[in-house]
């Protein structure tokens, strides 16, 4: 895939957008720790971070890094050859899973086969703490 980064934005964006939440790309000149911004209210604005992976590629564990950046919720995009799926952790969630190297591992190899690691799949599709 070409530019992956930027294809998992779009698609964060478009599932946003079909559940009428109202959401915007981030300007990148100020507002460089997120990537998409939601408005919930006049009061109220949710920063949105999304990460990219492809699950069929040559790494083991597809970390992601830079995880400590200013955002409010974390979406990691998981391409895999015929689907993508998307895990949506709050601050304080990618503050548990994440490694003493602001990294979060999203494969394992346990069995030869390359798959997404058992502790994200409770965050997937978890929208509503938008």
């Amino acid at each position: 895939m070409l530019n992956p980064g930027k294809y998992g934005e779009f698609l964060v964006l478009a599932e946003l957008l079909k559940m009428d939440i109202e959401a915007y790309q981030a300007v990148k000149i100020n507002q460089e720790d997120y990537d998409i911004t939601v408005v919930r209210s006049v009061s109220e604005v949710i920063r949105i971070q999304v990460k990219t992976t492809e699950l069929q590629n040559s790494s083991t564990n597809n970390a992601i890094s830079n995880v400590d950046k200013n955002y409010d919720i974390l979406v990691i995009v998981i391409v895999e050859p015929s689907n993508v799926r998307m895990f949506v952790l709050t601050k304080d969630e990618v503050l548990r899973v994440k490694t003493s190297g602001n990294q979060i591992y999203t494969t394992e190899k346990p069995s030869g086969t390359v798959g997404i690691r058992q502790n994200l799949i409770q965050y997937e599709n978890q929208w509503q703490k938008i």
